[in-house]
């Protein structure tokens, strides 16, 4: 039953809300000792145009798919390497992501990771400067909108082999680099 704190729906509150089922967060991010020194984390600052992605804006390619451009570059044991590129390489499902987005613009944005589920570990205002993460029953969605001049930490296991697309959700703005491919 849904109760209000303070004017607001208390089972909305991210403080209050605990998945279903509660499944554990990988790797309680960067002090686990587990935790391999090259596993990926990239950090996404969106601030007016374009996006960018470990300081890279994503750009569409001209005339070819994505996905076939880059199937040279995978190698024997699965992983792959993309210079140049804006992708971000996992390279078995031992490998924990971390994505850090600011979002230093004055939109939301509502972004979604095909081919995987993320742990939103954390939110708050401003840019991500090190501030807590919760690694204690964090939500896992797909989808998250990250409000106007606040950050969310996201963590994901690269357990789903595939070339998938974590974008905004707005059309326009995939085009202003506000996508990113993971493989």
């Amino acid at each position: 039953m849904a109760r209000l704190l303070n004017g607001t729906l208390a089972t909305l509150l991210p403080s209050v809300v605990v998945p279903r089922p509660m499944l554990s967060c990988p790797g309680a991010w960067p002090h686990d000792p587990q935790q391999s020194s090259s596993d990926p984390v990239f950090a996404y600052c969106i601030s007016k145009f374009p996006a960018f992605i470990n300081n890279t804006s994503w750009e569409p390619l001209k005339g070819i798919a994505s996905l076939f451009s880059h199937l040279g570059n995978v190698t024997t044991d699965g992983s792959a390497t993309f210079a140049d590129s804006p992708l971000i390489t996992t390279v078995d499902e031992q490998h924990v992501v971390q994505m850090v987005i600011d979002n230093l613009d004055d939109g939301d944005h509502p972004f979604h990771l095909h081919g995987q589920k993320f742990w939103i570990v954390g939110q708050g205002d401003g840019r991500f400067q090190g501030q807590t993460i919760n690694n204690t029953l964090p939500m896992l969605r797909d989808t998250l909108v990250i409000p106007a001049y606040t950050h969310a930490v996201l963590r994901f296991t690269g357990d789903n082999p595939g070339f998938w697309a974590f974008h905004c959700h707005i059309q326009w703005h995939m085009c202003a680099g506000h996508t990113v491919a993971i493989w």
